[in-house]
Parts: structure tokens; C-alpha cells; sequence
């Protein structure tokens, strides 16, 4: 979505430019455009950015949730895919470091 607010908005941006030329109008146009882009782009980065720490908060859960199943409870070990034990640590201590940041 905010590909396409960027790429239409720059494409009208160069449709007035033909139009009126580097006069006013292209100015009033520019200054309601690029600031309305710039809010556009850092309300995105922020949905983003929230996105994926909810993401590698659910990766740690589920993590723990897998180690649970392997240490204590033997019978659905079969059906899921083992991690080596230096990458569970690995993994565990990331998410320890994440939880630690307010």
C-alpha cells in the first residue's frame, strides 16, 4: 500500500510538473504531497516495526512450547523437527535479551 501511495504520488507529482511547469501550482502541489508521503511512510515503518517484534515474541513462545514437548512430554517428539542444541540456546538467549528491553 505504501508503494503504491509513494508511486502514484510521484507519477501525479510529474503529471503536474508537464502540465504547469516548475510554477506554482507544482510547488502548492509538491508541499501537500511529499509531507502527506513522509507520514504515510513513517506510519508504515512503525506497523512494520511493531509487526515484527510481536513476530519474534511468538517465534520465543513457540520455541519454549517445542523444548517443553522434547524435554518432558517424549511422544509428539516424533513428529516435530529437532533444532541442535547450540542453535536452541542460540534462540532462547535472543529472546531472553527482547524481553529484557521495555
Amino acid at each position: 500500500m505504501f508503494l503504491g501511495a509513494v508511486s502514484g504520488g510521484l507519477v501525479a507529482l510529474g503529471l503536474i510538473t508537464t502540465a504547469a511547469g516548475v510554477r506554482t501550482a507544482f510547488y502548492a502541489f509538491a508541499l501537500i504531497l511529499l509531507p502527506t508521503l513522509v507520514c504515510v511512510g513513517l506510519a508504515t515503518f512503525d506497523q512494520v516495526l511493531q509487526s515484527g517484534i510481536e513476530d519474534l515474541g511468538y517465534a520465543s513462545r513457540i520455541a519454549r512450547l517445542r523444548g517443553y514437548y522434547f524435554q518432558y512430554a517424549a511422544e509428539p517428539a516424533g513428529y516435530l523437527l529437532s533444532v541442535p542444541p547450540a542453535e536452541r540456546l542460540r534462540l532462547r538467549d535472543r529472546g531472553r535479551a527482547l524481553a529484557e528491553v521495555p
